[in-house]
């Protein structure tokens, strides 16, 4: 028999998620608040025999007096309760899971389940086919790559398994007298907002990740759940930033950005930065650094910057859809229309 229990308590929820290693700060209490100017999430614990099968947050948009809306799901749910767990015992868990909180909560409801999968299908393989085979229809979007870099060895293998050149540039960082400053209150993100600003407005690029989303939600973090901020400085001066979370198994580089001063054109601070974080995630005993997405087409220089760490490159299944009734799907066509309209505006 399934069961489906709502969390609304910030602490009872983050203390759940503490037990996942697949945990990330995208299914943590903060995140969703910092996101609930665009929708409020609900906290969904999935039972079945008696068995927690795993962890939910959703953001949920719903059309007032009609069953109709679309609950979005962001690398959820959390099933992993091991590091050493075999790929296929986590994906019978997850398709478990999501059983429980399709036929219990999603589908009574009437709504649209977007889902954002978090199991590779390099590590899982099959997750795609198991999506497809409950009903997901895969989206029209380009799969997520990201890079993952093996903290499992010591400090000093690790940094002898990146490229040369990469080596190189945080030692000359380094020898520069670059420092690295490790933060996590509201300065430290202003600090890191400027610098964030000044890049992309630099590089006439347009991003849809917001700083202060990520700030919002660092108020309802405890503890080692807290993100870390990264300033490099050189004689007072901020050369370039990175936020890190560290939840579950994994670090995750969830921003970064740097400044181009004149008097020092080759800081190589981005390097010294990655290197403190992975520093960091290392005395943690995390077991991986999720380098956060690349993508060699749309940003080729992004790409090979994160090459230069020689981690392994794994491909996620990408956003599915769900059900949900003819409203919900009518409703959620039209909200990316206008998503669409608006973004070719800005």
């Amino acid at each position: 028999m399934s069961e489906i229990i709502a969390i609304e308590d910030p602490e009872e929820w983050d203390d759940l998620l503490a037990g996942f290693q697949d945990a990330s700060i995208y299914q943590s209490f903060g995140y969703g608040v910092g996101r609930a100017q665009e929708a409020p999430s609900v906290r969904l614990v999935l039972n079945e025999g008696g068995a927690r099968l795993g962890l939910a947050q959703l953001r949920v948009k719903t059309i007032p007096g009609f069953r109709a809306g679309l609950a979005h799901c962001y690398f959820g749910p959390v099933v992993r309760t091991s590091q050493d767990a075999d790929p296929q015992e986590v994906l019978d868990r997850y398709q478990a899971a999501l059983r429980v909180l399709l036929e219990g909560w999603v589908q009574p409801r009437g709504l649209v389940l977007r889902l954002v999968s978090h199991l590779p299908e390099d590590l899982y393989p099959g997750v795609t086919r198991v999506l497809e085979e409950m009903g997901f229809c895969p989206l029209e979007q380009r799969p997520y790559r990201t890079i993952l870099v093996d903290l499992k060895p010591g400090l000093e293998e690790i940094k002898k398994s990146f490229r040369p050149r990469f080596r190189t540039k945080i030692n000359k960082a380094t020898k520069l007298g670059v420092r690295i400053e490790v933060g996590g209150d509201l300065e430290a993100f202003r600090r890191f907002q400027v610098l964030y600003d000044e890049m992309y407005a630099r590089k006439g690029f347009h991003t849809k990740v917001r700083v202060e989303t990520f700030a919002r939600a660092q108020s309802f973090l405890r503890g080692k759940d807290r993100m870390m901020v990264f300033l490099a400085t050189y004689e007072g001066k901020d050369l370039g930033g990175l936020v890190l979370s560290a939840m579950g198994d994994t670090g995750i580089y969830l921003l970064g950005a740097t400044r181009i001063l004149e008097e020092l054109p080759n800081h190589n601070a981005s390097n010294l930065l990655h290197w403190r974080a992975i520093e960091e995630c290392k005395n943690r005993g995390l077991s991986v650094y999720d380098l956060c997405g690349v993508d060699p087409e749309k940003d080729p220089g992004g790409y090979r910057f994160k090459t230069g760490f020689r981690g392994r490159e794994l491909t996620y299944p990408g956003s599915f859809d769900w059900g949900g009734s003819l409203l919900s799907k009518a409703a959620v066509r039209a909200g990316e229309f206008l998503h669409r309209i608006r973004g070719k505006e800005a």
